[in-house]
């Protein structure tokens, strides 16, 4: 469950719950991750691609392939 408002989201863009986009372009990714390859990310401590849970992003461009994490405001 997120919201998205006013905003074009890109090809194979991952956003998790509880985000809120608006006003927004986001490009999308030139690939998936696997649920093993996030798995591995969260554990090494790096972030996977997209937009992380509880996010806020507003009035934004978001290139391509871009690892937002979660709670970012």
């Amino acid at each position: 469950n997120c919201k998205i408002h006013h905003s074009v989201v890109g090809l194979r863009s991952c956003i998790a719950e509880g985000a809120v986009i608006e006003d927004s372009l986001l490009m999308g990714a030139d690939y998936y991750e696997t649920d093993a390859d996030r798995e591995l990310l969260a554990a090494k401590g790096s972030v996977p691609i997209g937009i992380g849970k509880n996010t806020h992003i507003k009035r934004a461009i978001i290139d391509k392939n871009a690892r937002i994490g979660d709670n970012v405001k």
